[in-house]
């Protein structure tokens, strides 16, 4: 795709998008490979923090572009 000068690494300069899980969760902190804790027993409440583009729209867990009540009243 030619575009490893723009993903592929974490970097300063290229885009990221990463999610954060928490593990000391009830769901995770258990787990002895952190892969397979993700893979299967982790949930939506587990995950921390969420990058998309380099730029954060979940931190502790809570939404921060916008509040979920909307976003919850779109999906239904």
């Amino acid at each position: 795709m030619n575009l490893s000068h723009l993903i592929g690494t974490i970097e300063v300069g290229k885009k990221a998008d990463l999610v954060i899980f928490d593990a000391l969760s009830a769901n995770l902190a258990g787990a002895a490979d952190p892969f397979q804790g993700v893979v299967f027993h982790a949930s939506n409440a587990d995950v921390d923090t969420v990058l998309v583009n380099g730029e954060i729209v979940k931190r502790n867990s809570v939404l921060t572009k916008m509040p979920w009540g909307p976003v919850a009243l779109e999906l239904q």
